[in-house]
């Protein structure tokens, strides 16, 4: 139904009728709590405060239409997967206000609005509600409980109409797993929604988890929020005695060890193509549920990212295409791009991203704002206003191997052909005691242009160059210190951003300048100092 169309059909006030049916009068299946949110965030919220990737709106509670909201914050607002962060605060005044929110809602968005009643919002916030119902219930008026099970009752049915519509990727499994729940709860259109949802569910999980267990996105927070997806209706469906298809156990066979690879010694994620690094705690217990064991891949070449580690030293690469058309909504430009931490503590990283961070999406997304090499200041693969990726490379190739005790990673990619006759080739090695990282950037081709080899610094690492700008002194919290330097190469400090945690923090970045065609490339080596902690 095209949107004019649905704006009558659904926006008439008789609609509503369509969607009547038989309700029970309560809410019988309640999914087991697993925990998703933070306490943190919870407590901003009891204050009023309700940011979303780094925009933020305050009374009055809760501010449902901001004027000045953008889509995506209006998208998370009515989602309602912020319960998740009230519960985990676990007061009674946080189990008043997620009452009172889920109340309030009721009385004044329980009707169709084309961004509120969209299929992924819908169905997150079916999943939400359910999900936190056992923990706000106790604080909600009998009327407004009956009301509850009204609404999930009509939502379901109308999501129903819509599918399968044209979900794709995680807003899919997030409908899907709010339909699971509702379906769960209503015996009469149940058992159909129920083997629709998981239907369309297996087709998803088919066309988009690799082989090596990587969702096509690219993007280790979306892999995350995938799995506990998948997890949760896996959870949902042992909970109501209902056997899980064989598919959905392989997904989370395979995504499992996949996530472990996309991860730092801090136990957070790295930030490539959007992501954050989320919170290390939830993403142990996600990996807990899902039972199974070994350690990550060292290569993933179908998800297209490389990982070395020796010592307490782990670097990786995105060493891959960007994410396939339609799945490259929050894609980023950063090709070759590495990040590298030592321990729990991390120094060269990506700047970072977010669902929504307005101005800073863009900016967020280039070449520029990556470890890798930036040729005459454009990005290696185009970044569309609205989101997604335009013109990209023809080739990404990458091959990791071990020689000696020292890894290394060869990578090329041409996303500078076409504009500038040039290919990027890297190559970075890691000692076995993971003390040196030593790189090689070449770029060959006929073109001659301005390039910036960039080493994007975690917020915490100070910095300060000696010989004459010749060297860097790197110093992490702990007090470990790194020299980076490179042959016969004069290094900038300049000025960065990070948005690992959503919210842009100052930092510092390490900027070799040159032009392609004057030598053959540059090395460079990060080499750990003695001393330290």
């Amino acid at each position: 139904m095209q949107h004019g169309a649905a704006a009558i059909a659904y926006g008439n006030p008789l609609y509503r009728y369509f969607l009547q049916g038989h309700v029970p009068d309560r809410l019988h299946f309640l999914p087991h709590y697993f925990p998703a949110g933070t306490g943190e965030r919870g407590q901003a919220i009891v204050q009023g405060q309700f940011t979303f990737n780094g925009e933020n709106f305050a009374d009055p509670v809760p501010p449902w239409q901001p004027a000045a909201a953008s889509l995506a914050w209006r998208e998370a607002m009515h989602g309602f997967a912020w319960l998740d962060d009230l519960r985990a605060l676990g007061t009674e005044t946080a189990r008043r206000v997620a009452a009172h929110c889920v109340t309030d809602w009721l009385s004044s968005h329980d009707q169709w609005q084309s961004v509120t009643w969209a299929p992924a919002v819908l169905g997150e916030r079916l999943a939400a509600w359910i999900g936190a119902a056992e923990f706000f219930l106790p604080a909600m008026p009998e009327p407004a409980k009956t009301q509850l099970a009204v609404s999930i009752a009509r939502q379901l049915r109308h999501v129903l109409r819509l599918l399968p519509g044209n979900l794709a990727g995680l807003p899919a499994v997030t409908a899907y797993k709010g339909i699971v729940y509702a379906a769960l709860n209503l015996p009469e259109d149940g058992p159909k929604a129920l083997g629709l949802a998981l239907t369309l569910l297996l087709r998803r999980i088919a066309e988009e988890i690799l082989s090596d267990g990587g969702h096509v996105a690219r993007s280790p927070e979306v892999q995350f929020l995938y799995l506990r997806h998948v997890l949760d209706i896996r959870a949902a469906l042992a909970h109501a005695d209902i056997p899980a298809p064989p598919e959905l156990d392989h997904a989370i066979t395979s995504m499992t060890p996949a996530l472990r690879s996309l991860r730092h010694g801090d136990g957070g994620l790295g930030l490539f193509h959007g992501g954050q690094a989320g919170n290390a705690l939830l993403i142990d217990q996600l990996l807990d549920r899902a039972a199974i064991r070994g350690r990550g891949a060292k290569s993933l070449p179908r998800l297209g990212f490389e990982r070395l580690q020796a010592g307490r030293a782990l670097l990786l690469c995105d060493a891959g295409m960007p994410p396939t058309r339609g799945m490259d909504r929050f894609a980023h430009a950063g090709l070759l791009s590495f990040e590298f931490s030592q321990a729990r503590e991390r120094l060269i990283v990506n700047c970072g991203g977010g669902w929504n961070l307005g101005d800073w999406r863009q900016a967020l997304a280039a070449t520029a704002a990556h470890s890798t090499v930036t040729v005459a200041n454009t990005n290696a693969a185009e970044i569309l206003s609205m989101g997604g990726i335009g013109r990209r490379p023809r080739q990404v190739m990458a091959r990791s191997y071990e020689l000696d005790g020292v890894h290394s990673i060869e990578a090329l990619h041409d996303g500078y052909y076409d504009s500038c006759a040039l290919v990027h080739e890297r190559v970075l090695s890691l000692t076995g005691d993971g003390g040196v990282l030593a790189g090689r950037d070449l770029l060959r081709g006929d073109g001659v242009f301005p390039y910036a080899l960039r080493f994007h610094l975690h917020p915490k690492v100070q910095c300060g160059l000696v010989k004459g700008g010749q060297a860097a002194l790197l110093r992490t919290a702990s007090g470990q210190g790194w020299q980076l330097q490179a042959d016969g190469q004069v290094l900038a400090l300049e000025s960065s951003i990070y948005c690992g945690d959503g919210t842009p923090r100052r930092a510092q970045q390490i900027v070799i300048y040159g032009r392609s065609g004057d030598n053959g490339g540059v090395a460079w080596k990060l080499t750990r100092l003695s001393g330290g902690g």
